[in-house]
């Protein structure tokens, strides 16, 4: 994704240039996904197919956050995503693209540090998944991405450290006043385990890297880009084990956190940005 005219007024958005190949291949391959998604959705053709456009598009954004020199795994979790359209009849995107907004507020993909707009844009879409559905545990997701914009290298505005707090506290509330756990049986369990654990091990082996913001030189921040990664763990772990939302409704969200970590047991020579 690189740089473009809309970078000048926002430090969140980042719209698709047809320039480069990655970007024109999503293209093509968002209306394959509509139909996909409207073969496999049993809520009918127009719905599935937005769904299968949007869960594809939110798999490969949300991925190409979470692993900036990665644009292969981007793509197989675009792939993914539109596949659990066949087991999982209606996928919560908003949740999804309130961690996207969180995770580019701490990994700063596109430059610089979050504008004012880019603040009450980012803040109003985490409280709107929350109320929507996302629970304490997407308050606790906006809370950390906050956090450590205020914690890492070259803190963002002061206004998040307030943010991180308020959204801190919603979590803890809810966390205090919500159902008990209920861990999930079986394949459910161990699948969501072990997709966690080996994407915690590319967060922890996340080091240097080659992608550059989309404006300015340089290369991203490892340690802002591992702050970042560790944005949708804190909204998979609780509903993984029962203190949040269905967890198949975020399926387009693990769909790229295991991506991301199946990437990363790829030799580092076959890995391309």
């Amino acid at each position: 994704m690189p740089a473009s005219e809309s970078t000048r007024w926002t430090s969140l958005g980042r719209p698709l240039d047809p320039a480069y190949p990655t970007n024109r291949a999503v293209v093509l391959l968002l209306p394959i996904a509509a139909v996909a998604g409207a073969v496999l959705s049993p809520l009918g053709v127009v719905v599935g197919g937005l769904l299968g456009a949007g869960s594809a598009f939110l798999g490969w954004a949300l991925t190409r956050e979470l692993a900036p020199d990665d644009n292969p795994a981007a793509f197989v979790a675009m792939g993914l995503a539109v596949a659990a359209l066949a087991v999982v009849d209606r996928p919560a995107l908003l949740p999804g693209f309130a961690l996207l907004m969180l995770t580019r507020v701490v990994n700063r993909t596109v430059g610089p540090p979050c504008r004012p707009p880019d603040t009450v844009a980012a803040a109003g879409l985490a409280i709107w998944a929350v109320l929507a559905g996302g629970g304490w545990p997407l308050a606790a997701a906006a809370a950390l991405a906050f956090g450590a914009d205020t914690l890492l290298a070259h803190p963002g505005p002061r206004v998040h450290r307030a943010l991180a707090v308020a959204f801190g506290g919603w979590a803890v509330l809810g966390a205090a006043t919500g159902p008990d756990p209920a861990l999930p049986e079986g394949w459910a369990l161990w699948g969501s385990a072990l997709v966690a654990a080996v994407y915690l091990s590319a967060v922890i082996r996340t080091r240097r890297l080659g992608s550059p913001p989309d404006t300015g030189g340089g290369a991203l921040s490892a340690a802002r880009v591992r702050g970042g990664m560790l944005v949708p763990l804190a909204v998979l772990w609780p509903t993984a084990a029962g203190m949040g939302p269905d967890p198949a409704s975020l399926i387009t969200v693990w769909a790229a956190v295991a991506a991301v970590g199946a990437a990363s047991l790829r030799p580092s020579w076959a890995r391309r940005a």
